[in-house]
């Protein structure tokens, strides 16, 4: 009867201190940073009615804009709301890239302890 390898318990126990889960731990902050700013920044445009990428300076006024509306605030509003739009733009793609990483190497890594496991008989 043909039966699947399996590893020995002490690759098995190190494959799972070297990679815990499906993310990584690092892969694992940077994803909930990501989901909490993006949260904090839909709060924030709903508030202040649109965001700075798409607002405009005009006669030295400050506006940002939701949906073709804008609406006047302060300079200090309008730079918090550029860098915070701006910072969804590194985030988002830094977190797949991560997150795309961390699975690449998990499957590597059950490979490789598959490869050499032997067979039970």
């Amino acid at each position: 009867m043909l039966s699947l390898p399996t590893l020995p318990s002490t690759i098995s126990r190190a494959a799972d201190e070297r990679c815990p889960g499906v993310m990584g731990k690092a892969t694992k902050i940077l994803f909930v940073i990501t989901v909490l700013n993006f949260g904090v920044w839909g709060v924030l445009n709903s508030v202040i009615h649109g965001d700075a990428v798409n607002g405009k300076i005009e006669n030295g006024k400050y506006y940002v804009a939701m949906k073709g509306k804008y609406t006047a605030v302060s300079r200090a509003v309008y730079v918090y709301s550029y860098i915070h739009t701006c910072t969804n733009f590194v985030l988002f793609p830094a977190t797949m890239l991560s997150g795309i990483l961390t699975i690449r190497r998990n499957t590597r890594q059950r490979k490789r302890d598959w490869s050499v496991s032997s067979p039970e008989d």
